[in-house]
């Protein structure tokens, strides 16, 4: 990972990066600090990691909303235009059929 922001620095290109606060209670960052230290990974990294990976779990979810929502409004439009196109051949008059005497 470190290599990949070297490179893209040295290319002249700088990778989009948000800083956060996060405010813990003394009992949560000193054990997230013991996890750390247990993992060998820095604060930051876990941190990072961790929310990596909940916001890809709960990704799914909104993904899976966000397609259910529009496969919604497609289903609208198209009964919409349906109604629509139903209602321009009722208005249109229809051809008299001719009656043959048999």
């Amino acid at each position: 990972m470190v290599s990949e922001e070297l490179d893209l620095e040295s290319a002249g290109e700088k990778a989009d990066k948000y800083q956060r606060s996060v405010r813990l209670t003394r009992d949560m960052a000193d054990r997230l600090r013991a996890v750390c230290d247990h993992l060998g990974v820095n604060v930051g990294s876990y941190l990072t990691h961790a929310i990596g990976v909940a916001v890809s779990r709960d990704e799914a979810s909104l993904l899976a909303k966000q397609s259910k929502d529009s496969s919604m409004e497609l289903m609208t439009r198209f009964f919409e235009a349906m109604a629509q196109e139903a209602d321009k051949t009722d208005e249109k008059p229809r051809r008299q059929r001719k009656t043959t005497g048999k």
